[in-house]
């Protein structure tokens, strides 16, 4: 079989399953008309198209009628090709997937297209930025079609979102993964997709520490998750895992101060690491967010990845007087991805030094470097602060404070939790 006719039989299928089963378009949300391959195909699923807007679903008489009374039914192929269409069998629970098949055979067309589209003497020294910026929009047009395209009424909203009330009522908690502590769950609800975390403190706060300690809490709970990481080795974050899971001080790890019962704790202990889904990504060097985007795609197409960890934010933007602008582009990007993938992001943010200059050297919002457009793109914001690193003789060594800056569904306010120095785990 060629991959047109595989592809002109996805299509078939899919108009056929919503003719049969009309409730059907409401699985199909970013499927547009003009993703099919053919005239008529694209003139019926247009059809669809305009009965939901006037809140009608796709009834096969009433898709006939209408499309007779437009003088379209000639166009479509005519009552033959429309009965071939409906006669054909199709497992309606195949069809979003053949859905999906559709969309990705249409960007396929379309990125032909735009690599036919390059010119050889546009490849020229003074025109090569402008052609690759011009392919970056094109590019980036080609990932925004069809993402939340259909329209809904709120009615048809009405009856799954009482369904899911209904669930948490029976089964109340936590909405997302947990952190790994109690109290952070009940103030924030958990890890939930399509949430954008941002995570920010000055040096030595924990930054680093409170991502370690929620992927191995993600790894006991088999949800795979995807660290990308600039700063450490995977040899380091190997070791920090085996720190917090087996209460081993991760300086003795480093230093091999272990005797054989600890030597004998550690394997163990990576004897059920290497069995939990965690991934860890330390090979990304460049600061073109489309390619940060093609490693998250992979891993969640390959692994089915849940969560994503980013250490951290500035690291990955120039370091010029366009940074701003770059760190803009990358919270954008991962709010976009959270939607569009279902996934939820974790991102970690250095705090600018007029902290320091402060008596109350707490996080506020107006620390975070870019903070305009972080806060604006995250759903929550949480600073960090522990006070013994400020304070040698503080009351409250081996304490932190989660400083909730932002929480788009609920209030902010403060969680202080156990900080354990040695192993950097968070304790209750």
């Amino acid at each position: 079989m060629t991959d047109s006719l595989f592809e002109a039989g996805s299509e078939v299928a899919v108009l056929a399953g919503i003719l049969k089963t009309p409730d059907l378009i409401h699985s199909l949300d970013g499927l547009r008309y003009f993703m099919f391959s053919s005239t008529p195909y694209q003139t019926l699923f247009k059809e669809f198209e305009d009965l939901m807007e006037m809140q009608l679903l796709p009834d096969p008489t009433l898709v006939y009628n209408s499309l007779e009374s437009k003088n379209l039914l000639d166009v479509v192929g005519g009552k033959k090709m429309f009965e071939i269409i409906i006669e054909k069998e199709v497992n309606p629970e195949a069809v979003p997937h053949l859905a999906k098949l559709v969309m990705d055979s249409y960007k396929a067309r379309s990125l032909l297209s735009i690599s036919a589209g390059i010119k050889k003497e546009a490849l020229t020294p003074s025109n090569i930025d402008d052609t690759i910026s011009n392919i970056k929009k094109s590019l980036s047009s080609l990932m925004e079609v069809g993402g939340g395209s259909t329209t809904l009424h709120l009615g048809d909203l009405a009856k799954n979102a009482y369904e899911e009330i209904v669930e948490r009522a029976n089964n109340p908690g936590i909405r997302g993964h947990s952190w790994g502590n109690k109290h952070i769950d009940k103030a924030t609800g958990g890890k939930s997709p399509g949430d954008l975390w941002v995570i920010a403190g000055r040096p030595g706060m924990g930054k680093t520490a409170s991502v370690i300690n929620s992927i191995l809490e993600d790894g006991k709970n088999g949800v795979p998750s995807l660290l990308i990481e600039r700063e450490m080795r995977g040899q380091e974050l190997t070791e920090r895992l085996i720190s917090l899971d087996t209460g081993i001080p991760n300086t003795n790890i480093r230093l091999g101060l272990l005797n054989t019962s600890q030597l004998k704790q550690v394997y163990d202990s990576l004897t059920k690491l290497k069995t939990y889904p965690i991934y860890i990504d330390t090979s990304y060097h460049s600061s073109d967010p489309y390619y940060l985007e093609s490693i998250i795609n992979k891993y969640k197409n390959k692994f089915g990845v849940q969560i994503v960890y980013l250490d951290y934010l500035q690291i990955l933007a120039e370091r010029d007087d366009t940074q701003t602008q770059e760190i803009g582009k990358l919270t954008r990007m991962f709010k976009l991805i959270c939607n569009d993938l279902n996934l939820c992001s974790v991102l970690l943010s250095q705090l600018n030094r007029n902290v320091e200059s402060r008596e109350n050297k707490r996080p506020l919002l107006s620390d975070m470097r870019q903070s305009g457009s972080i806060e604006e793109d995250a759903d929550f914001v949480i600073g960090l602060y522990r006070d013994e690193v400020y304070n040698q003789e503080s009351k409250y060594k081996n304490l932190m404070e989660y400083i909730i800056l932002k929480h788009r569904n609920g209030p902010p306010g403060t969680v202080t939790v156990g900080f354990n120095g040695p192993t950097n785990k968070i304790e209750e």
